[in-house]
C-alpha cells in the first residue's frame, strides 16, 4: 500500500471516527449526561461495596478507574441509540429521523405515508437547493451600455 493510500484510509478511518464520536457524545447530551451520572453512581457504589467486590475472582472492580466507570455508564446510556441505529439506519439528520419516525407513527395509510415522505423530500431539497446557489451580488458601479 502507497502512502497516499494510506493517508487516503486513514482519513477515512478518522473521519468515521469523528462521526461516531459526534453520533454518540454530541448529537444526545441528554444520555450523555445521564450517562456520566450513571458513571459517577456505578463508581460510588464500587468504592462503598469494595468488600463484598474482592471476593469476585473473575473481575477486578475495585481498582477500576473513576474514567473507566464514567465511560461504561455513558455506553450504557447510548446502547438505545446504538440499538436504534442498527434498526434503522438514520438519514444524516437527527431532525430528519424524526420526521420520518412520526410520519411512522402518525397511522396514515400507505398511500398517505408515501405522499408525506415525498412532500417532506422536496421540501428537504428546496431548501437545499436555495442553500448550495450562490447569491448574486449587485455591482456597485452601473455597467455602461457600450462595454
Amino acid at each position: 500500500m502507497n502512502p497516499q493510500e494510506q493517508n487516503h484510509l486513514s482519513d477515512r478511518w478518522t473521519h468515521n471516527a469523528k462521526q461516531a464520536v459526534d453520533m454518540l457524545l454530541l448529537k444526545d447530551p441528554v444520555r450523555t449526561s445521564l450517562g456520566l451520572v450513571l458513571g459517577g453512581t456505578l463508581s460510588f457504589l464500587g468504592i462503598l461495596l469494595e468488600p463484598a467486590l474482592r471476593d469476585i475472582p473473575f473481575a477486578n472492580f475495585v481498582d477500576a478507574p473513576p474514567w473507566g466507570w464514567l465511560a461504561l455508564g455513558t455506553l450504557i446510556m447510548h446502547v438505545p441509540t446504538v440499538l436504534h441505529l442498527w434498526k434503522r439506519p438514520s438519514v444524516g439528520s437527527h431532525a430528519m429521523d424524526m420526521f420520518f419516525a412520526s410520519i411512522d407513527r402518525a397511522g396514515f395509510s400507505a398511500a398517505e405515508r408515501r405522499q408525506l415522505y415525498r412532500r417532506l423530500i422536496e421540501r428537504i431539497v428546496d431548501v437545499a437547493v436555495v442553500d448550495h446557489i450562490p447569491q448574486e451580488e449587485p455591482d456597485a458601479t452601473p455597467r455602461d451600455a457600450t462595454d
